[in-house]
């Protein structure tokens, strides 16, 4: 059964798509009307819609939750003691499977979209920043100090194996003009950079 159940991998990496439209046809005359004719006895029924297309995401934990309860209230010496237990860490490792796909599809969205958004990269820089083994860590504002000594707001983005140092494209929001890519496997730390860097500033 728990092989089975890894076939909802696939729609745990695209249930947030999922929401997302169902979002934005919100605002769909057609679309709600045809939902109203369909459930027209559930109030809301885009609430109603959006609570069944979750169901398939919350079965695996609860499933879990289920054997779990049942192996802990279960009597040691009782013949479904052992299946239980083998039963709760098949679901569990089913439950993290899913779970680092979804991570894994999230991170590779994540990855397609900073090498969308960057200006001028792919002209300094041949490699796509998408690749298996590159997750995503971290974006923000750093003050970099420059050469002349003055303090210089630069967005950048923390890879697992990079930092790319880029600055905000003041014509089109969301697109940075990329400056310098570091490569952090190369990366010697030989003292103290708290001089210079000020502050960081999540996103």
């Amino acid at each position: 059964m728990c092989m089975a159940l890894r076939l909802y991998t696939r729609y745990a990496e695209t249930y947030t798509q999922i929401e997302s439209v169902l979002d934005d046809l919100r605002s769909d005359k057609k679309f709600l009307t045809f939902i109203q004719s369909k459930w027209p006895h559930t109030g809301d029924p885009v609430q109603y819609l959006s609570s069944l297309l979750i169901t398939p995401i919350q079965r695996i934990p609860r499933y879990q939750m289920l054997l779990d309860s049942l192996y802990k209230k279960t009597w040691q010496f009782h013949p479904d003691y052992g299946p239980l237990g083998k039963a709760l860490n098949a679901m569990i490792e089913t439950a993290k499977h899913v779970n680092d796909k979804v991570r894994e599809a999230e991170n590779a969205k994540k990855l397609v979209l900073i090498d969308s958004s960057l200006i001028g990269m792919k002209s300094k820089v041949s490699d796509s920043l998408v690749a298996a083994n590159r997750k995503f860590v971290k974006e923000g504002f750093l003050l970099h100090r420059t050469e002349k000594g003055e303090w210089k707001k630069r967005f950048f983005f923390l890879l697992s194996d990079m930092l790319i140092r880029t600055r905000l494209n003041g014509k089109q929001k969301g697109q940075y003009i990329f400056i310098e890519k570091v490569n952090l496997k190369k990366l010697e730390i030989s003292r103290s950079l708290m001089s210079d860097v000020k502050h960081f500033i999540s996103k």
